[in-house]
């Protein structure tokens, strides 16, 4: 009876990829693998994306970034997107799931369940830890993370913040087209 348990709980475990090979990489609580990530693909803008995976307008968001990598296959750009738990139902499942509205090839999913990029943004932006997600922020190519969260290029909100630009799919985009070569 116990093994028959034991066979069932892993096959649940296993169904819902728990278990399973493609569970995102996480973030640590200095920023590894990210940061080095970040660094490596020093050639190229990157984007970060600060999520919630349980977040209609995050959600949104992503899809919003994914048209216009479609509409860009070209664009020498790196995307990072920080899947965090902000809201009750977050999950590194949830965060799993949610991947599915940016899957271009530019990107790299991580589940920042210490709240890396939430914290550094917070600090370096001067806005509320609470705040400091549902967010963009671009780094031009060149520019490296040290010790400190460099500054951002430009930053997209949509926390009605009074920082930052506001967040809408034809700012990402005007934003964006800025650094296509």
């Amino acid at each position: 009876m116990k093994k028959l348990l034991l066979i069932t709980v892993a096959l649940l475990l296993f169904q819902d990829g728990v278990l399973a090979e493609n569970s995102l990489p996480e973030v640590s609580l200095e920023g590894d693998p990210f940061v080095k990530e970040f660094n490596d693909a020093s050639d190229y803008l990157r984007v970060v994306g600060i999520y919630s995976p349980t977040c209609g307008h995050c959600l949104s968001a992503c899809a919003d970034l994914q048209q216009f990598l479609e509409e860009h296959p070209q664009a020498k750009v790196r995307v990072f997107l920080l899947w965090s738990p902000f809201m009750g139902f977050d999950t590194e499942v949830t965060a799993r799931r949610s991947t599915r509205y940016l899957t271009d090839s530019r990107v790299t999913h991580l589940w920042d369940v210490w709240r890396f990029g939430s914290r550094n943004m917070a600090m370096l932006l001067d806005i509320p830890l609470l705040e400091a997600w549902d967010m963009y922020a671009a780094f031009a190519p060149g520019v490296q993370w040290g010790e400190e969260c460099p500054e951002p290029t430009f930053w997209l909100q949509s926390r009605e913040l009074n920082k930052g630009i506001p967040y809408t799919p034809a700012e990402l985009e005007a934003q964006l087209e800025k650094w296509l070569e």
